[in-house]
């Protein structure tokens, strides 16, 4: 039985992972000064957007915070979070196999208990890329008021995600 606010695991190849990622960004940079959480232990510029478009997601956000272990791990594994005033969301992104870098397992949450537990539990892994960066990230979030189970703002990405159709008119995002 999967838990209410959960997005179901799928197996994409980077690109479509990627592209997911810039949908999630559209949907929060919606709302008034989101904050952006890029992690990877290898690279997580990688999953940034590029040129223009990144200078426009530093512009219109309250924080973006990227955090490289730049290890060299046979299997990679990234993670990406946005809160905004509507809600938060969190995306796990797994290497299948180490010598398959062609899918990902992809999955996450948009319940808000569970994207800050999952936040809180990468908090130590962070210290030790950069301390006053999650220090400027904690104080980032500490805005938000995430006293409800969900989040609004990403239920449609979540009915799209898990297949059970969507009342948006953003662009689908699987």
């Amino acid at each position: 039985m999967f838990e209410p606010g959960e997005l179901y695991a799928k197996k994409l190849p980077p690109p479509r992972f990627v592209a997911t990622l810039r949908y999630i960004e559209n949907v929060a940079l919606e709302t008034e000064s989101p904050v952006f959480v890029y992690y990877s232990v290898k690279s997580a510029g990688r999953m940034l957007p590029k040129g223009p478009k990144f200078r426009d997601l530093l512009g219109q956000s309250g924080c973006v915070s990227i955090f490289s272990q730049d290890q060299t791990a046979l299997q990679d594994e990234c993670a990406f979070w946005a809160f905004t005033t509507g809600g938060c969301i969190y995306f796990n992104i797994a290497q299948v196999e180490p010598e398959d870098s062609e899918n990902y397992w992809c999955s996450g949450s948009i319940d808000n208990a569970s994207v800050l537990f999952r936040l809180s539990a990468a908090i130590e892994t962070f210290r030790t890329v950069e301390e006053q960066e999650v220090d400027r990230l904690l104080a980032s979030i500490k805005k938000y008021d995430f006293q409800s189970s969900s989040s609004e703002l990403f239920l449609d990405f979540q009915r799209l995600w898990n297949g059970s159709g969507g009342s948006s008119n953003r662009r689908s995002a699987s």
